[in-house]
């Protein structure tokens, strides 16, 4: 009986903190190759565009590898916005980096 009460109160124990787990932020899902349309994204980017950027919209994301004189390649979501709007960058756990000129995203 004493068994079995601490197997179901391990199990009970278990479960509490399964259920208390944070929920990951949406990772980027692509088409195969590192430099690809972004079918899902975080939705913080979504947040950040409606916050600093009224009255754009996200027209494309993409995953693309950027490299800086100081720092070698990393995977960054390249946000493609509308009209005259900037083109914007955020690392892959989609916190803001900076912008570009409107149809100056990098390649």
């Amino acid at each position: 009986m004493k068994n079995l009460f601490l197997a179901c109160l391990a199990a009970c124990t278990l479960a509490l903190f399964q259920s208390c787990k944070q929920e990951e932020s949406l990772k980027p899902t692509t088409s195969g190759s590192s430099n690809g349309t972004v079918s899902q994204y975080c939705p913080a980017i979504d947040d950040y565009v409606a916050a600093h950027y009224p009255g754009c919209t996200i027209e494309q994301v993409t995953i693309k590898a950027v490299a800086t004189a100081a720092t070698p390649a990393v995977d960054v979501h390249a946000v493609e916005l509308d009209g005259n709007c900037p083109c914007l960058l955020f690392d892959i756990d989609c916190n803001f980096i900076g912008e570009f000129a409107s149809g100056q995203c990098p390649d």
